[in-house]
């Protein structure tokens, strides 16, 4: 009996750590601010917590010097809306407010939003108004997925080229002005213990007021652009003072700016002339490709047309949407949308329905399935998903890369390239060299313009140096003559596809090809005007006059244009290294 107890008790012993055990990661922030006119500042900060275990509160820790932080309130956001926490707002020390919230959480995510007035965060000056703020403090100890937002200015600036922004550190991330009124910013894998600063200027005529402010009585831009700008004082470059230079000095000075570019170009042509020239296509001489000379992916078709990059883009991944419907996995389902009185809104709107039906996919197909069953299990439309992926754009964001690396990795499998990149390494080189152009005392400035040529001519003639295996070339080529055949309207009305099946796979391939236009247009011309029963695309019968009409094609171009912006992000300026030097600040947790 007490042998019994004793392994009882060293079970529970045992048991207990990995019961009690837990944790979270902080996936997302997201800080919206908006300046009022008397220059106080609504912050509203969005923070996601992935929990492992049970968790009953967290804490948010704000430093500040002479700031005022007020009217705090803490919601859970939900699907059905905000819920608001109890919290408790105290003084953890003279120079940090603690925000405590409780709730409760296991073995879930969790998106918290904390909101408070900010006042005396912004420094007014005669011409400009300053706003130094760490929007992400270096106190806590969990890294960050990611972190967004937005700064809105009472006014529209007359110019963004009036406005000033910065961030700090050096992080991966962007920064840029829309409407001449918002700065929006993102960074991406914050690292734990780490701030992140935001920096800007803006005219201080758009404020009406100043009285939530700290107002300076002289211009400001001046002394802040110094803080920014690197410092390059007592430089001389190697033409200086040339005209009393001897004359080998002269040959050295313009060797040492010309002779770089001169390389560079030198090695580009030498390579293209050696490695980048495609390989001959030897017994293949059609001018038209009538029928769709393979079977794989129409995103490998667009991998093995950019050999530069290999990727495949947003209209890609439509044709693939539209390829796994030839295979009976998905089925697309015409639908009327309502219009909103009767007058705003589509005509015509694409449901994808999923099927039961197995079938052997590739693992980039799987991927494309995948992210539409992160949406929705059962069915979804075109609108609804591109509104669901902009609403998680972290996620599509990934997962459209993820599928792009898969797809260029299938390319690669197929034997599509020749080994060897050498567009990637002249990039390298032409880096490189603009890297020694920019070490002080910049002597030697000619491979700085040396990099920026290299650079130039090798994104511009972006298919030069890349090239395709004697199997990619073959493929290249029957693409490109099927893409001829698809444009030519007169050919394909002498040699139209024999059935609607046929029809609907050139139409597929159309999409990645770019000419699906041209093939809806020819569909219409040369299929009966009735319903046909044996579509493989749509649910039931389908009229491709009427589908015409409806556009089907301008719907996939315009989801796919709108989809793009989902997946990728752009920007007018990054963050770089310095700063620090701003309020804010502090940290927080999921604690316990």
């Amino acid at each position: 009996m007490k042998t019994s107890l004793f392994l009882l008790f060293i079970l529970i012993l045992f048991l207990v750590p990995i019961v009690s055990a837990k944790s979270y990661t902080l996936d997302h922030a997201r800080i919206d601010m908006v300046v009022d006119d008397d220059a106080a500042i609504m912050v509203n900060e969005s923070i996601t917590f992935s929990f492992s275990g049970p968790f009953t509160f967290a804490f948010r820790d704000i430093e500040y010097e002479d700031q005022q932080i007020s009217d705090v309130a803490v919601y859970e956001s939900t699907p059905s809306g905000l819920i608001p926490l109890k919290f408790e707002f105290t003084d953890l020390n003279s120079n940090t407010k603690r925000i405590k919230f409780y709730y409760s959480a296991q073995d879930t995510t969790k998106t918290f939003l904390i909101s408070y007035r900010l006042t005396n965060a912004l420094t007014v000056y005669s011409d400009v108004a300053e706003f130094n703020w760490k929007i992400w403090g270096s106190g806590w100890d969990h890294p960050l997925g990611g972190i967004e937002g937005t700064f809105k200015m009472p006014k529209r600036a007359a110019s963004n080229l009036d406005v000033y922004t910065w961030g700090h550190p050096d992080l991966n991330g962007k920064i840029a002005i829309k409407d001449n009124q918002t700065v929006i910013f993102q960074a991406m894998g914050v690292p734990s213990n780490q701030w992140v600063e935001l920096h800007i200027a803006f005219p201080s005529n758009l404020l009406k007021g100043a009285l939530a402010s700290k107002i300076v009585d002289e211009p400001g831009l001046q002394k802040i652009l110094d803080e920014e700008k690197d410092y390059g004082e007592g430089i001389k470059f190697p033409w200086e003072d040339i005209e009393n230079a001897p004359t080998w000095v002269v040959v050295g000075a313009f060797l040492l700016v010309l002779g770089p570019t001169i390389f560079i170009i030198a090695l580009f042509l030498l390579l293209y002339f050696l490695k980048g020239r495609e390989p001959e296509v030897k017994g293949y001489n059609q001018l038209y490709e009538r029928d769709i000379p393979y079977d794989y992916s129409p995103a490998l078709v667009t991998a093995l047309m950019r050999q530069h990059d290999k990727k495949p883009n947003a209209q890609d991944f439509v044709a693939v949407i539209l390829s796994l419907c030839l295979k009976g996995v998905l089925k697309l389902n015409v639908i009327k949308p309502k219009k909103i009185l009767g007058i705003f809104g589509k005509d015509t709107d694409y449901e994808i329905v999923f099927q039961k039906k197995e079938v052997k996919l590739t693992k980039q197909e799987q991927m494309v399935l995948s992210i539409l069953k992160h949406f929705s299990r059962t069915k979804i439309t075109f609108s609804e998903l591109q509104s669901k992926a902009g609403m998680e754009p972290w996620y599509f964001r990934k997962a459209f890369k993820d599928w792009q690396k898969e797809v260029k990795e299938e390319a690669i499998a197929e034997g599509f390239f020749a080994k060897g990149n050498l567009f990637t390494i002249f990039n390298v080189l032409s880096i490189v060299f603009l890297i020694i152009g920019c070490i002080p005392p910049f002597i030697f400035i000619g491979f700085l313009f040396a990099g920026i040529i290299g650079l130039l001519i090798n994104n511009i003639a972006r298919q030069a140096l890349p090239r395709r295996s004697e199997k990619g070339a073959l493929h290249y080529k029957k693409w490109k003559t099927l893409r001829h055949f698809l444009k030519d309207f007169r050919v394909l009305q002498k040699y139209p596809p024999e059935s609607i099946i046929i029809w609907e796979r050139m139409l597929v391939y159309a999409v990645s090809l770019g000419v699906a236009d041209k093939v809806q247009k020819a569909m219409k011309l040369m299929i009966p005007d009735q319903s046909t029963q044996h579509s493989a695309i749509f649910v039931g019968a389908v009229n491709y006059h009427a589908l015409s009409t409806a556009n089907f094609v301008s719907s996939i171009n315009s989801f796919s244009t709108s989809f793009a912006g989902s997946s990728g992000t752009g920007g007018s300026g990054g963050f770089s290294g310095g700063g620090g030097g701003g309020g804010g600040g502090g940290g927080g947790g999921g604690a316990g």
